[in-house]
């Protein structure tokens, strides 16, 4: 299964309404190897509408409506540079999202990188596959 396949079946019925308000309003990445969906936001607004949208210039944050693949590869898609990512664990019941400030994860991707150097080659892709949705 495809990573945007892995995507369609989790969102399910709202598969098509996600991609769409992503597509006019956020960004879509799909890859052999990653799919990503997400928008620029204020990190203290309420983000549950995926039609909602902010200007530039009041985003502080990027969210992950829903992200499949490698972390550090789905890191990498992000269009341009804002201090914060956010996302929110399906199926973890988590009642908040879940701020990063993206210093501190390009950190880990670093580290992540060179582990995979030190290793000879990357994990495989399904074995370190993630899903983050709202």
């Amino acid at each position: 299964m495809t990573p945007v396949e892995r995507a369609k079946g989790l969102l399910g019925s709202g598969w098509l309404d996600a991609l769409e308000a992503h597509l006019l309003n956020g960004f879509v990445f799909s890859t052999p190897d990653a799919f990503l969906m997400g928008r620029p936001v204020p990190r203290g607004a309420e983000i549950l509408d995926p039609w909602q949208a902010w200007p530039r210039e009041q985003c502080d944050a990027w969210f992950v409506w829903i992200g499949i693949g490698r972390a550090t590869r789905l890191l990498s898609l992000t269009p341009y540079p804002l201090p914060w990512i956010g996302w929110n664990r399906l199926g973890r019941r988590w009642s908040e999202n879940h701020w990063w400030p993206m210093e501190k994860v390009s950190r880990l991707e670093r580290f992540a990188s060179a582990l995979d150097e030190l290793a000879g080659e990357a994990a495989p892709e399904a074995a370190a596959s993630s899903c983050c949705s709202v």
